[in-house]
């Protein structure tokens, strides 16, 4: 009997999850960026650039200080220059040409605070196992410049830094600045971080060419303030912290303009087990092109690819510490009574009516008092075996690390263990994120483009393999142009409000392919699902192609379609729809633009008579896998049509090409003279023969063809709107 009773109670869990699954704001010779916003998105960010942080300046090598190295020692005759054995200290401004092999040694560089200093690299191979080979203790800018055509080779070859290694005053760097540093020129740099990071300046760092290869044990790039990049220079890392980071200590959000990266240009390829690209504020890319891997990728992912149940936000762990539960994991599950849970049994559990269980059925479950099954009423409901159901013996179940389930943890976000499922993203930052142009592959382990504000891409080229978010901003997400395939993600794009005014888009999820959902609403709705009304999505014009193993289309708010092409692919399963939107009286429009919308019909939900564009839909189509779908008049003139990939049971067409007083049919693989694009869209051509799924005379702007009933598009709204038949 406890075995029994421990098994509802997963199951009820498991329903609970259904549930919530439903529903997931000037110096001469310096540049400026415009596009670098600052605060909310109408402050700019000044990047100053100056004539010598370019490798075009004009550096004579034969006007410098000569320094030779010579393995165990060095030769300098300038009076700036202080030598002790191997290490090396310049201690006026000037240039300095550096050749030759130092073994176990340091340059130095320690001048007055008005000082600048050019470090010349022409042919160096520098290496040290107690400090840093190159330290940077005191100037006003230091310039290490790669000469053309020399390779450069800088080593800390300390033993790795363990977690209680005391560094205080200690460099932690292979080349390590305390004041401004830029890098330029056109020669080859290859720096390796053996005891912890690779370069660290802790102000601003500035690259301006060159062929740097850093190799780290923890962060490979890091300037506290800024980090710049410009001048196509080409960077290749290889690390176990973050790639190319921040590290600013913000104390108003509101004025502070430090801590962001910004990237005018550059080849840039990174595989790193933390974040590709972190800024702690800003971060703004005009340009470039980017090769990213995170934490060796999306099949290492922080999120079920469960589309059914939300089980991607539990946590096997009931104190925080654990890693993210997984429904495949059930199987592993232990009951008190020691015996292995096994999903399959749950078809055998019998009813207290004696029917055998359904999940399909829990709607229909009533609790003790006579009211509808709801999440909150769980406590009332009573066991087999008599007693009360209870959520603490939820913690009687075990998880295979051990960790006990607590059933308050479902909703938590992911925290990490040892071992870190890291949330490892490829292009991350805690301010706002502007991406105006370049080429990126990214390839993540968490989401691949990710910021705690507003983010805005103008254009580029994106191929990205996310193992959670493909794109997300916790606050407004604005598509202005690019061209963007999400390949593989849990969630394809993400934001409170996200807005669609142009580009080619390409999403694919195991889950929704978009999701507005207000990141700050904690709130629930009367089916337990998020009320939030705060979010909303909106197309404006662009080509949108998505194929979601969950919703197509998911807003916790409003949906609005004003201007071009929507093509969603939308679920096989029943528990979710093509398109979704909030519970909290929310309502889908389609204002102009082209919509095809098709999948399964257990959640179905349609545009709304407040459309200002007429809309035809069906839920009797039963289209499988490669089947055509068209959408014509009586003539057989087709409006548009649809080679779809997955099954579908109902769809949803609207064109400013449906004329109302018209008559319209929806044909299953009729013969057809138009040409499909590489996504199965067509419009246009003339059709015949094939299923006739029915036909409908538009006089109203919402109109169904064939019967059954569809969902309001506000779930809360359904008692109002549940049946459309006729329309």
């Amino acid at each position: 009997m406890k075995n029994f009773r421990i098994k509802l109670l997963a199951l009820l869990l498991t329903a609970s999850m259904i549930l919530s699954a439903c529903s997931t704001t000037d110096s001469s010779g310096s540049t400026t960026n415009d596009n670098a916003q600052i605060g909310d998105s109408s402050t700019k960010l000044s990047l100053e650039y100056q004539e010598d942080d370019s490798e075009d300046e004009d550096v004579d090598i034969a006007d410098s200080v000569e320094v030779s190295l010579n393995g165990d020692s060095i030769s300098c005759d300038s009076s700036n220059v202080s030598i002790d054995g191997s290490t090396m200290t310049i201690t006026s401004s000037g240039s300095y040409s550096i050749s030759g092999t130092l073994n176990d040694g340091q340059i130095v560089v320690d001048c007055a605070d008005t000082d600048k200093v050019y470090l010349i690299l022409n042919g160096v191979d520098i290496s040290n196992s107690t400090t840093a080979p190159i330290y940077v203790l005191n100037a006003d800018k230091t310039i290490i410049t790669l000469a053309e055509g020399t390779d450069n080779t800088i080593t800390d070859n300390r033993s790795a830094k363990s977690d209680d290694t005391d560094d205080s005053g200690v460099p932690g760097s292979a080349i390590y600045s305390k004041d401004d540093l830029t890098i330029n020129g056109e020669g080859n740099l290859i720096v390796t971080g053996n005891y912890n990071n690779g370069i660290v300046c802790k102000n601003d760092l500035k690259i301006s060419g060159g062929n740097l290869t850093v190799t780290a044990l923890n962060n490979a790039i890091k300037g506290n303030d800024t980090v710049t990049i410009k001048n196509n220079a080409s960077i290749n890392i290889s690390c176990d912290g973050d790639g190319i980071r921040t590290d600013y200590i913000v104390e108003d959000e509101s004025t502070d303009t430090k801590g962001y990266i910004y990237i005018e240009s550059g080849n840039i390829t990174i595989q790193s087990i933390g974040d590709c690209l972190k800024a702690d504020t800003y971060l703004t890319i005009d340009g470039g092109t980017f090769d990213l891997t995170s934490n060796g990728g999306y099949t290492n992912g922080t999120s079920s690819s469960n589309n059914s149940m939300d089980m991607g936000q539990m946590h096997s762990g009931g104190n925080g510490g654990g890693r993210m539960f997984n429904s495949d994991d059930m199987g592993d599950m232990t009951m008190a009574d020691g015996e292995e849970f096994n999903r399959d049994d749950m078809g055998d559990m019998t009813m207290p009516d004696g029917e055998e269980f359904n999940p399909d059925d829990m709607g229909d479950m009533t609790m003790p008092d006579g009211e509808e099954f709801n999440r909150g009423n769980m406590g009332d409901m009573t066991m087999a075996d008599g007693e009360e159901f209870n959520r603490g013996d939820m913690g009687d179940m075990a998880i295979p690390d051990g960790g006990e389930f607590n059933f308050d943890d479902q909703g938590d976000t992911t925290t990490t263990t040892t071992e870190d499922t890291l949330n490892s993203k490829t292009i991350s930052a805690d301010g706002d994120l502007t991406i105006n142009d370049g080429t990126f592959t990214l390839n993540s382990s968490d989401d691949s483009i990710h910021t705690n504000a507003n983010l805005v891409i103008n254009g580029g080229t994106f191929t990205i393999n996310s193992g959670a978010k493909g794109i997300h901003s916790d606050y407004d997400c604005t598509i202005n142009g690019g061209t963007i395939e999400i390949q593989n993600s849990y969630e394809g794009i993400e934001g409170t409000n996200i807005y669609v005014n142009d580009g080619n888009l390409n999403i694919t999820s195991s889950d929704d392919d978009f999701n507005a959902s207000d990141h700050t609403e904690t709130a629930t709705g009367s089916n337990g699902f998020n009320a939030s009304s705060n979010a909303y999505l909106e197309f404006n014009g662009g080509y949108t192609y998505v194929n979601a193993g969950g919703d197509g289309l998911d807003s916790n708010g409003d949906m609005k379609f004003t201007g071009g092409t929507v093509i969603v692919e939308g679920p096989t399963s029943s528990a979710d729809g093509p398109l979704d939107c909030g519970d909290n009286q929310n309502v889908i429009t389609v204002d102009g633009g082209t919509l095809i919308a098709g999948g399964a019909v257990g959640m179905f939900e349609v545009p709304e008579s407040e459309s200002v564009q007429n809309v035809i839909y069906s839920v009797s189509t039963s289209a499988k896998a490669g089947d055509v779908i068209v959408l014509a008049d009586d003539d057989n003139n087709v409006v548009c049509a649809m080679q779809t990939t997955k099954d579908m049971s109902g769809v949803i067409f609207s064109s400013a090409n449906i004329e109302t007083g018209k008559t319209y049919h929806i044909y299953v693989n009729p013969t057809y003279d138009g040409s499909f694009d590489q996504y199965g869209f067509a419009e246009g051509g003339t059709c015949s023969d094939g299923t006739d799924v029915g036909s409908v005379e538009v006089t109203s702007t919402v109109s169904q063809i064939g019967t059954g009933s569809v969902m309001s598009s506000g779930f809360g709204n359904m008692g109002n709107h549940g049946n459309k038949m006729g329309q």
